[in-house]
């Protein structure tokens, strides 16, 4: 198997089971040798799977869109429509329950109800 770099099994060289200035443990610390060979074997003679070459450069081109639709909203912030709802004038009458609805603040919204109304209406 070809190296790229030093083996993470190598292990930290201060005998403190944890790699110098990442506070990873190394493989050597974690794993038994049995282990070890274990997964080597598994690796070995595996072929190496690159990504197409189209299929490379994605991440960067979706962090680019990403950051150019956020620039874009920045300068160009969605335009909202005011919400206008018309309600009848009840009048005078009241209702056995009615419902101050507030759009987009379910806090704000109220229910009352009467039950001495509910009783009269034969609900």
């Amino acid at each position: 198997m070809a190296s790229t770099g030093p083996d993470p099994r190598d292990g930290p060289d201060d005998g403190s089971g944890q790699d110098r200035g990442t506070g990873r443990i190394s493989f050597a610390d974690l794993y038994d040798e049995a282990t070890l060979r274990a997964l080597d074997a598994a690796v070995e003679g595996r072929p190496v799977v690159e990504p197409p070459r189209g299929v490379a450069g994605m991440p960067a081109l979706a962090l680019a869109t990403a950051l150019v639709s956020g620039v874009r909203e920045a300068f160009e912030p969605a335009e909202s429509e005011p919400v206008v709802e018309h309600a009848d004038d009840p009048g005078d009458a009241l209702e056995p329950v009615t419902v101050l609805f507030v759009p987009g603040d379910p806090d704000a919204t109220v229910a009352i109800v009467r039950p001495w109304l509910l009783a009269a209406a034969g609900v």
